[in-house]
């Protein structure tokens, strides 16, 4: 797209920088239909064959091109509330399709993005259960994941509840003068 004459007005020039831009990102915003997803198709698809998310066979090149197609394939359906972490599985796969046999160095990347995306694929797995009654079974990892419940303020209550007297093992009811009550 040819601009506008070096002498042209800079109002006209801003025009028709802004046209060019517009022309080049257009394009790229209207690649996906719904940019919101769609919940629906993307159950639907991990409904009808939960293996091919869990297990995808990978033991030959086609396989894993297989898999990748259809986790990207996944990724343009993902709706916006776990698009970025499906995004980030698919990121995932790819680096695995990275890896050299005997090579320690892509092996270890490999291993180091699966470690990454722990968390996005607990989330994902956890939005599944939640919005389309898909249990895909615990999600391996390396670190837990799970809510840490909240540390006592006092480490000297133990178990009891704090409330003196009420007889809980920890909270000076039941010890005498000089016991550490």
């Amino acid at each position: 797209m040819p601009g506008p004459p070096p002498n042209a007005p800079p109002k006209r020039r801003r025009a028709a920088c802004a046209l060019a831009v517009l022309a080049v990102a257009l394009p790229a915003a209207c690649g996906r239909d719904d940019a919101a997803g769609d919940a629906e198709r993307f159950c639907g698809e991990i409904a009808a064959d939960p293996a091919a998310v869990v297990s995808p066979p990978l033991t030959s090149e086609e396989e894993l091109d297989a898999a990748l197609a259809h986790y990207r394939m996944l990724a343009d359906l993902a709706p916006v509330a776990i698009e970025e972490e499906w995004r980030d599985l698919v990121l995932n796969l790819e680096t695995v399709s990275t890896v050299v046999p005997g090579d320690d160095d892509s092996i270890q990347r490999a291993v180091a993005q699966a470690y990454a995306t722990e968390r996005s694929a607990v989330r994902v797995s956890e939005w599944l259960m939640a919005n389309c009654s898909i249990d895909l079974g615990p999600v391996a990892t390396i670190a837990p994941h799970d809510r840490v419940r909240p540390a006592i303020d006092d480490p000297d209550e133990g178990p009891g509840d704090g409330d003196p007297g009420d007889g809980d093992p920890g909270d000076g009811a039941d010890e005498g003068p000089g016991d550490g009550g």
